[in-house]
C-alpha cells in the first residue's frame, strides 16, 4: 500500500455552435474548459505473479476549472468562469516491475463531478501510462 501525491493536468475541452436563434436571427457561441488540479490517493498493489501485479486507487482531487464561453447574439457576449472544489477520484490499472525500484503502469482512472451549477459537472476519465521510481 502507497500514499502517492500528484499534480494532474486533464487537458482543454473545446466546443462551438451556430445557428439561427428565434426569428432567424443568426448567433455563434464556443467555449472551452481546462481542468487541472492536485491529487492524494491511496494505491493498493496485489501481485499475480513476481513481477506482474494489479492495482487499485481511491483518494480525493482538488481541482480548478477554467472556463470561458463567447456568443455573438446581436453583439458579443464573453463568460468566464473559475470554479474549484474537491472531488472524489479511483481507479484501476496493472503494473510490471522491470527491476526492485522502477515500475511500469497503465491506469484507467475517474475523476467526479468536476464544475458547478453554472458550468454544469462532469465526470473525467483518464487513462495513463507511467514510470515509476521507488525510493528503497
Amino acid at each position: 500500500m502507497a500514499l502517492e501525491a500528484s499534480y494532474v493536468n486533464l487537458g482543454k475541452f473545446t466546443m462551438s455552435s451556430s445557428g439561427t436563434f428565434g426569428g432567424g436571427a443568426p448567433f455563434m457561441a464556443s467555449g472551452s474548459d481546462k481542468v487541472s488540479g492536485f491529487s492524494v490517493d491511496i494505491v493498493r498493489t496485489w501481485p499475480m505473479t513476481s513481477k506482474f501485479g494489479a492495482l487499485g486507487r481511491v483518494g480525493v482531487f482538488r481541482w480548478t476549472l477554467d472556463d470561458s464561453t463567447s456568443m455573438f447574439l446581436g453583439g458579443p457576449i464573453d463568460v468566464s468562469n473559475k470554479p474549484s472544489g474537491n472531488s472524489l477520484d479511483f481507479g484501476v490499472g496493472v503494473k510490471y516491475d522491470i527491476d526492485g525500484n522502477i515500475v511500469v503502469r497503465a491506469e484507467l482512472q475517474r475523476f467526479q463531478s468536476i464544475g458547478n451549477s453554472a458550468t454544469g459537472k462532469s465526470d473525467v476519465d483518464l487513462i495513463s501510462a507511467s514510470l515509476v521510481y521507488r525510493f528503497r
